[in-house]
C-alpha cells in the first residue's frame, strides 16, 4: 500500500492511496491523514483512485477518520474510487457516512475549494 500525504488546495490536506487497502494499512493511513489535518475545521481530501482492493476493517478505519474530521468541525471527501471499491462503500453503508464523489474537482469543490482549484 502506498500512501501520500500533501495538500489538496489551500488548507486541505490531500491523502492518496495506491495498492491494497486492508486493516494494517489502513491504521497507517488513518495515522497519517490525522497527522495531516489542520487545527479547527479541517479539510480532507482523501483520493483512492489508486486503491484496487478495500477490506471492510479498512472502511472502518476510513469512518473513525471522517468522524475524527467531522468531530473537529471540519469536511472529509472520497474520491475517483474504482468501480469495485466505491460499490463496496455503497454495500456496507459507509457512503451514507462518508461523501464518495467520483472526481478530484467535484471534492474540492465538495471541500469548498473552489472550480478546479
Amino acid at each position: 500500500m502506498k500512501i501520500e500525504v500533501g495538500s489538496a488546495t489551500g488548507d486541505a490536506a490531500l491523502v492518496t492511496c495506491a495498492g491494497r487497502l486492508t486493516g494494517e494499512a489502513a491504521e497507517e493511513l488513518l495515522a497519517r491523514a490525522t497527522a495531516a489535518l489542520g487545527g479547527e475545521a479541517p479539510r480532507l481530501l482523501l483520493d483512492l483512485a489508486g486503491v484496487e482492493y478495500v477490506t471492510s476493517s479498512a472502511i472502518g478505519s476510513i469512518v473513525r477518520l471522517c468522524k475524527e474530521v467531522k468531530d473537529r468541525g471540519g469536511v472529509m471527501v472520497i474520491c475517483a474510487p474504482q468501480e469495485r471499491v466505491r460499490l463496496f462503500f455503497e454495500i456496507a453503508g459507509a457512503d451514507a457516512l462518508v461523501r464518495v464523489v467520483r472526481t478530484r474537482e467535484e471534492a474540492l469543490a465538495a471541500l469548498g475549494c473552489g472550480e478546479g482549484a
